[in-house]
């Protein structure tokens, strides 16, 4: 019995997007997230959606730069993915989907999520944001954002933020006067250098013994020193002090280093939306903003 072409055509094209869906879907019931991250070899991400109604944290692990996590998951949720020391990844879910996750660990501010809408238009806005430095401008886009888009899961993740960091803070701009912060302002009426480092990535390993050399050269013993650390762990923090040797009892009076082990959690990271280290900021006697930015040699 003759076979009808037509009928074989058709079956082949019916098997063909059977696959195709397969393989752009995943399971219903079930989310699953991928990442690949360059410069990462391994670490241990967190991952939780508070609201599922869970308080449950999962680990990921992260090897050779790639992670796949599955959950069951019914309808939708936000997941909120931390990084160890680097703050939190918003992705949005919903049954079946497979969401991929791909960046640069030197960036992650600069992470794309995609595997559907809300993560790609997330995407967009976060890239948006980044690109502006002044807190006002970011929460009027942010404002907008939330009257146009009322009912997405986007906009009550953004409401959440916004009203927990709080709208309109102090921005950290060159020529405006330095946002009160006590460590700061037990310097004020001295030029002051304010310095925010970690230790985790190895450009930052020479901060505190750069500004201990600017507090050696300057010979009016006016210079100010504040800096900020970013460590989550005591032990992470002394090694850091001791290696660059800037607790000497010459400079102690002219030098002051807070931390309090919360990482980019820290209110005063997110108050000042500063994310890039180290990052440096240079104060005049009267207060005022002279130099904001990441460059060590333009620091004046």
């Amino acid at each position: 019995m003759k076979s009808n072409p037509l009928f074989s055509i058709l079956y082949s094209l019916f098997f063909a997007l059977i696959l195709l869906l397969a393989a752009c879907g995943g399971k219903h019931g079930e989310v699953v997230i991928r990442g690949a991250y360059a410069n990462l070899r391994a670490a241990d991400f967190f991952i939780y959606a508070p609201d599922c109604g869970s308080t449950k944290i999962d680990t990921i692990h992260v090897v050779n730069g790639r992670f796949e996590y599955r959950a069951p998951l019914s309808e939708s949720a936000t997941y909120r993915i931390i990084y160890p020391h680097m703050g939190e990844l918003a992705v949005f879910a919903s049954s079946g989907d497979i969401i991929e996750i791909e960046g640069d660990a030197s960036n992650l501010r600069e992470v794309q999520v995609s595997g559907n809408d809300d993560n790609e238009t997330y995407t967009e806005l976060r890239m948006q944001m980044n690109q502006m430095s002044d807190q006002r401008v970011r929460d009027s886009l942010i404002l907008k954002f939330i009257a146009a888009n009322p009912v997405s899961p986007i906009s009550h993740y953004l409401t959440e933020e916004y009203h927990k960091n709080g709208a309109s803070q102090p921005v950290i701009r060159k020529g405006a006067r330095m946002p009160s912060f006590a460590p700061v302002d037990s310097m004020r009426g001295y030029p002051t250098i304010v310095a925010f480092y970690h230790q985790w990535r190895h450009d930052n390993h020479g901060v505190l013994r750069r500004l201990r050399e600017r507090l050696r050269q300057d010979k009016t013993d006016s210079l100010r020193v504040v800096t900020i650390s970013l460590n989550v762990g005591a032990a992470e923090q002394e090694r850091a002090l001791e290696r660059d040797s800037v607790l000497d009892k010459k400079y102690s009076k002219r030098w002051r280093d807070t931390c309090d082990f919360r990482g980019l959690q820290s209110p005063v990271v997110q108050r000042w939306q500063i994310f890039d280290y180290p990052y440096f900021i240079s104060i005049d006697t009267a207060g005022v903003i002279r130099y904001c930015g990441t460059v060590w040699e333009d620091v004046p």
